[in-house]
């Protein structure tokens, strides 16, 4: 009654218990349950007019980090925060205050005619994971920590005028790279916010994982990185009926086409993330996806069946000193002798920029 007086009826959304199975970090190991209470933001009155922007990070981005980390002679750390939406700071509509409905079978101790005013970055709304980096963001400048202008995803951290760390933010995952004095800025975060795992990688036999892809770091600092959990559980071959191959001129149905399109869309991210052997395939499939023959159904499944014969192939990230890295192009385009040397000028001073970085 007293919403409705307030004209804030509209303001009350659906809720409701997600279930599911969350993937564990390592090969072979079974899943584990997993509940998290979620707002119905598809039913929020000011979707519309939301700040819903939230980079990620990019695998270029990341592949810099790494090689920075090993040839500056850093540790690397993985974490992730526990319920990180709702340890974000108090949400503030224009419109006015935010309620949800209880989901089915009520939460313990309340009425299930109560209802629950939203006050942080509820799982679901459509600006939690803006509402959450705006949040991270303000406590990560107050640590010193600036944020790259080649990576908005990218926290810088200097001792003086030296380069001490780098923090990569993927939503809720966090991946830390830097020298000691740089983890310890990281201890004063964890002091701030609430982690499910914050691990150093050398101490770590098998690596963790981060943003679907394994990491592990040598004693000698330089990374590994593989795809195997993703390779072994997720990427399927697309099933063909019984006698199906021998038509190999045919045109694909649509629900081969469909299978298809899926097994393309695991394949190209593993190609992305850690797989390149896979990418010609993916890249060549895709482009016959309008008119696919059982004949590209074929070549795709031998790719994946390659793929997945191999699953631990690795990614490795040496160690080179900083002073001997250098950098390099590759193009398909016919440059001319005078663009040859402006696109020189500019690597000279993209070298430069990275020294700086």
């Amino acid at each position: 009654m007293q919403l409705e007086e307030a004209h804030l009826s509209q303001r009350i959304l659906p809720s409701r218990i997600v279930r599911r199975w969350k993937p564990s970090e390592q090969p072979g190991v079974p899943p584990s349950r997993k509940s998290r209470w979620c707002v119905r933001g598809d039913k929020d009155p000011d979707l519309l007019d939301l700040v819903r922007h939230a980079p990620t990070v990019t695998t270029a981005t990341l592949a810099v980090v790494l090689q920075i980390a090993a040839s500056m002679g850093w540790e690397a750390a993985i974490g992730d925060l526990r319920n990180a939406f709702m340890q974000s700071d108090q949400l503030q509509r224009p419109a006015g205050r935010l309620f949800c409905r209880q989901p089915r079978g009520c939460l313990p101790g309340k009425d299930p005619r109560q209802l629950i005013e939203i006050l942080a970055g509820a799982y679901g709304l459509g600006d939690a994971p803006a509402h959450w980096r705006k949040s991270l963001k303000k406590v990560l400048f107050s640590l010193q920590l600036r944020q790259s202008a080649l990576d908005p995803c990218v926290f810088k951290w200097h001792q003086g005028d030296q380069l001490g760390g780098l923090l990569v933010v993927e939503v809720d995952d966090l991946f830390a790279v830097g020298n000691d004095q740089f983890f310890q800025v990281m201890e004063q975060l964890q002091q701030r916010f609430q982690f499910g795992k914050f691990v150093r990688l050398r101490n770590e036999s098998q690596g963790a994982a981060f943003n679907g892809r394994r990491i592990q770091q040598s004693r000698d600092f330089s990374f590994q990185i593989d795809m195997e959990k993703f390779v072994t559980e997720r990427l399927k071959e697309v099933p063909l009926e019984k006698g199906r191959a021998a038509q190999s001129t045919s045109e694909a149905t649509e629900d081969e086409k469909e299978l298809a399109r899926a097994a393309i869309g695991s394949l190209t991210w593993a190609a992305k993330e850690g797989r390149p052997d896979a990418a010609a395939t993916a890249s060549l499939v895709a482009s016959s996806l309008s008119k696919l023959r059982v004949q590209d159904i074929l070549d795709l499944n031998r790719c994946i069946r390659n793929v997945r014969n191999h699953p631990d192939l690795q990614l490795r990230v040496q160690s080179i000193p900083l002073e001997s890295l250098c950098w390099g192009v590759v193009t398909d385009a016919r440059v001319t002798p005078t663009l040859q040397r402006a696109n020189l000028k500019e690597r000279m001073q993209s070298y430069h920029t990275m020294r700086r970085y």
